[in-house]
């Protein structure tokens, strides 16, 4: 008699939780329109574009600030930057290659 009794909760249970396993995927799908134009901003051309340049300028407006009046540290601090910009960009085509033969 326990036995059935116990065979009776496990069926009640995983009837219940496969519900909220339904209703949780249901809801995850759910993308507000915030989100979704901040994903096409960002993989588009002019996105990209916006972003890169507002990320320059932020760095030299912080390479300003830092250097003050020093004219050289300005330039040894945009040439430094500079420098591991094009080390990420070798290491981001480099890795985009690789992914695409491999």
């Amino acid at each position: 008699m326990a036995k059935e009794m116990a065979k009776r909760k496990k069926r009640a249970g995983s009837g219940s939780a496969g519900k909220k396993v339904e209703t949780q995927t249901a809801k995850s799908r759910f993308i507000p329109d915030e989100m979704r134009f901040s994903r096409r901003f960002i993989t588009s051309k002019a996105g990209r574009w916006i972003i890169a340049i507002l990320a320059v300028s932020l760095l030299l407006i912080l390479d300003v600030l830092i250097a003050g009046k020093n004219a050289d540290l300005f330039f040894v601090l945009t040439g430094v930057e500079g420098l591991v910009g094009i080390l990420l960009i070798g290491v981001l085509l480099l890795y985009r290659r690789a992914s695409k033969t491999g």
